[in-house]
């Protein structure tokens, strides 16, 4: 039972075992509580037991700043409402998985700062004017039904960045992404689905030009930019953007794709209606990596490669001594003229006539050059 006053500022509601219909916190919202600072109903990591729909009141407040309506048993749509106020700093309607519907226009939702919608049925696409919010600093979509695409054809023809918002962009850090998140009955997925993958981080791009993507002409910093967190499950981008963990390979072709359990259960979960066309999205097999096995043709052009290889190096090693035993010459001879030694080839033979045989009065030397 809620006391109601004008001056309230800070709405929180906390149930342990028992369950509080929306409908109490609808009528309180239609009086006009223009303090209203802070709703907050249980947003804890233990389930709570808010139930029912938002009421299109929620938004009425002027001073409503911070929406935490997370971890419930919430149900419906997104009111229209709820979204029209400029005062807005936080809005956290996480894990309430029967919320479902498209995002209601937001633009003028200037102040905001936080938006999570992890673990519902929300649908669509990011809408580009999320780009001129000035504050914004985290945003949580992932485990939702958002999708860039209805097309598994469009997405094989498109460029993986361009499947998102021209301000966002998939960069080189990989982290691990549990594929099955979410499907409790894990006999539907198929044996060779691959479960976990490693798929790009999403960043905000900060090179582009402000009159890009700021519509509203609002004093936006690249600094304020950079210090974004985005979080978007790789469903959105129906998988391209990730790949096998390390030893595996990715298979793309045709005939290997499977298909995605999840985006056929969206179609069968009655309680949070899909709204338009089923969606046939596909995905990649890993198959273990395994070196390739060489051909018969293979091995023997290998083998005369060898042989090939072997004489080559055969022939390059006897010119190399053959070589090395010249210089070697060389350098011995330079040493030995060096020293004194006659070159080689030229010999001086001296004949000296000790006892006067010559017939001489002082004998003589016979001298020649061989």
């Amino acid at each position: 039972m809620f006391r109601v006053s004008h001056h309230v500022q800070q709405l929180q509601a906390s149930t342990t075992g028992s369950s509080l219909a929306a409908s109490h916190l609808t009528s309180l919202l239609l009086c006009p509580l223009k303090r209203l600072h802070t709703t907050s109903m249980c947003s804890c990591p233990v389930a709570c037991s808010l139930v029912g729909t938002l009421s299109p009141y929620m938004g009425s407040g002027n001073n409503l700043v911070n929406i935490r309506l997370g971890n419930n048993s919430l149900t419906g749509t997104i009111p229209g409402n709820l979204t029209s106020n400029s005062q807005m700093l936080l809005l956290e309607l996480y894990d309430n998985i029967g919320l479902y519907g498209t995002f209601p226009a937001i633009q003028s939702m200037v102040g905001i700062r936080t938006l999570d919608f992890h673990n519902t049925s929300i649908s669509g696409t990011i809408p580009e004017i999320w780009a001129s919010f000035p504050y914004l600093e985290y945003v949580d979509i992932t485990s939702t039904r958002m999708t860039c695409c209805t097309s598994q054809a469009y997405v094989d023809a498109t460029p993986v960045n361009d499947l998102l918002p021209k301000f966002l962009f998939f960069d080189g850090n990989l982290t691990q992404y549990d594929a099955a998140r979410g499907i409790e009955d894990k006999d539907l997925l198929d044996p060779v689905q691959p479960t976990d993958l490693m798929c790009g981080s999403v960043q905000r791009d900060t090179s582009l030009q402000r009159d890009e993507w700021n519509y509203f002409d609002l004093p936006v910093t690249n600094n304020a930019l950079s210090k974004q967190k985005w979080h978007i499950s790789p469903v959105y981008s129906w998988y391209k953007n990730c790949t096998c963990t390390p030893g595996f390979d990715q298979d793309n072709s045709p005939s290997a794709r499977v298909p995605v359990v999840k985006t056929t259960l969206w179609c069968k979960n009655w309680s949070a209606p899909w709204q338009g066309d089923c969606l046939d999205m596909y995905t990649f097999q890993c198959r273990l990596h395994e070196e390739p096995q060489l051909s018969l043709q293979g091995k023997v052009g290998l083998a005369l490669g060898g042989a090939l290889m072997f004489v080559v190096l055969v022939v390059a090693a006897n010119m190399c001594m053959a070589y090395a035993s010249k210089v070697r010459r060389l350098y011995v001879r330079a040493k030995m003229r060096l020293q004194g030694v006659p070159k080689h080839g030229k010999m001086s033979l001296v004949v000296t006539d000790i006892e006067g045989y010559s017939g001489g009065a002082g004998g003589g030397v016979l001298t020649s050059k061989l």
